[in-house]
């Protein structure tokens, strides 16, 4: 991490900041036994604010059975979590100036921002009430504070990396690392740490973008502002029946929630977001129909079933493997080494009856037990969470299933590439591996963290398919590529070839 840009960033004078009434919530409700008038008090001293909070309150969001008129009836009705959450909330969206001109993407950021807000509560309400609900709105409204501040500090720069980035959230932080060796959940969290947030709120801002990496004390939380993230996916992007495939898995993974409870969660999203938009005054763009949505997506995943059976065979499977639990990585959530040889069996069954290739790729990390000697407790999650991420950026694009066979053993499943496409992956991740475990901010290992990976590759096409009669040949055989590949000196790619025959 570059300490140097961090610090300037944290010293932006222009950096988003919480009003003075919002910083005496904070104090006041730190402490247990505070007293509701004095806190009802200090937020009717900024009446803006008090009718904001009262609006929500009596608006279909809280369903309430009778009106309330007042900050104190609030906090009595409410309690005093939904109240302080809202009161931060409003607090934050009014202290931050929207300049159309400057070149931040505020409707998709407001977008992201207020639908996963309102999908982490609405998730929270129906499998985890006891983890405050209202918090967890909060957290997901605060999630991406971290890009406004580098938007902020930066300028010009910063767009130039949203833009790299195609304004697809889902690749920012690693364009953010590429380019500036910083990414905005690291700087959200600092500046929640600033405002005196609560774990609670620091912790969801901090690991949003990788959920199984949060804390084990913080993991439903952490998993409901993710799962949040997912569901905004859902409602915005142009196809979302990948979106919903991946909340059905998750959401039953994480929560035990069938597909039903999450076509309920979807169908209340869309409306609970258009009457807080008005009542925040943000504009989020466009409320589809999510009936319509949860219609499209359900004939769009009908349709590739019946025009890739083989994609949607092996997708079914994970998907089941992720609800039905016992074949997943509980670290990562990735397939372990038994929910690997079911899907690469069925894999293999499938794309040969198809006539299509399929590739497996297993990759080795190199000096695995020299990093983990020498390293702080935790480092073998860490370089877990890395490998699964970057393979999934590499081969996920082309419907690659990541696999976490044991500790420093990892493989990836594709099909529908040649082999020279699959060496071409299979490449690009070994050297971002390399450049991107420097940047982990791993603190006490003794130097730069340097994590490097042995691949093999086995294909199975028209030149192999008599030598890989069998699944377990194929396996086998991208086995021994990679320990080819560690015999080769490591940190280098190995494809399985079959012999030129003599002429």
């Amino acid at each position: 991490m570059d300490t140097r840009l961090l610090e300037s960033i944290l010293n932006c004078s222009r950096l988003p900041s919480l009003p003075a009434v919002a910083l005496r919530v904070i104090e006041l409700t730190r402490d247990r036994d505070v007293a509701m008038s004095e806190l009802a008090s200090t937020i009717e001293s900024d009446q803006g604010l008090s009718a904001k909070i009262l609006k929500t309150v009596n608006s279909s969001f809280y369903g309430l059975r009778q009106p309330c008129s007042n900050i104190k009836k609030a906090l009595v009705l409410l309690g005093l979590g939904p109240v302080k959450s809202l009161a931060l909330g409003f607090s934050l969206v009014s202290s931050i100036e929207i300049d159309e001109k400057d070149g931040f993407p505020y409707t998709a950021y407001w977008r992201r921002a207020l639908y996963t807000a309102a999908a982490s509560r609405l998730v929270a309400v129906k499998c985890c009430p006891a983890d405050d609900p209202d918090a967890l709105f909060l957290a997901g409204l605060l999630q991406d504070i971290g890009m406004l501040a580098m938007h902020r500090a930066l300028g010009d720069e910063y767009v130039a990396v949203l833009d790299e980035s195609g304004q697809d959230h889902r690749h920012l932080a690693r364009h953010e690392l590429n380019a500036l060796d910083i990414q905005h959940p690291d700087i959200g969290a600092l500046l929640a740490q600033r405002w005196k947030l609560p774990d609670e709120l620091q912790i969801p801002v901090k690991y949003h973008e990788r959920p199984t990496a949060a804390p084990p004390r913080f993991q439903r939380q952490v998993r409901c502002v993710g799962l949040g993230n997912m569901l905004h996916d859902v409602v915005s992007d142009a196809d979302p029946a990948p979106a919903l495939r991946r909340v059905y898995a998750k959401g039953g993974e994480w929560f035990g929630l069938n597909k039903s409870g999450v076509d309920e969660i979807v169908k209340k999203l869309t409306e609970s977001v258009r009457e807080l938009s008005g009542i925040f005054r943000l504009d989020t763009g466009e409320h589809p129909d999510p009936v319509g949505i949860l219609q499209d997506a359900g004939r769009r995943l009908d349709e590739l079933s019946r025009s890739d059976p083989i994609a949607s065979c092996v997708s079914r499977h994970i998907d089941a493997c992720m609800v039905q639990g016992g074949e997943t990585d509980p670290l990562t959530g990735v397939l372990n080494r038994n929910g690997f040889e079911s899907a690469a069996r069925s894999a293999f069954h499938l794309t040969r009856s198809k006539g299509s290739p399929l590739g497996l790729v297993i990759v080795a990390i190199d000096r695995f037990k020299e990093h983990t000697k020498v390293g702080p407790e935790g480092l073998e999650g860490e370089i877990a969470l890395g490998v699964t991420s970057s393979l999934d950026r590499r081969f996920g694009p082309s419907k690659g299933v990541v696999c976490r066979l044991g500790s420093d053993l990892f493989a990836v499943i594709v099909d529908g590439l040649e082999r020279g496409e699959v060496t071409e992956l299979a490449d690009g991740f070994r050297s971002e591996l390399e450049d991107y475990s420097s940047q982990w901010l791993v603190p006490d290992y003794p130097g730069e963290l340097r994590v490097t990976a042995s691949v093999g590759i086995a294909v199975t096409d028209a030149s192999t398919a008599e030598l890989f009669s069998t699944p377990d040949l194929l396996i086998a055989s991208a086995m021994r590529a990679a320990l080819a590949s560690r015999q080769a000196g490591g940190n280098t790619v190995r494809a399985f070839a079959p012999a030129k025959r003599a002429a």
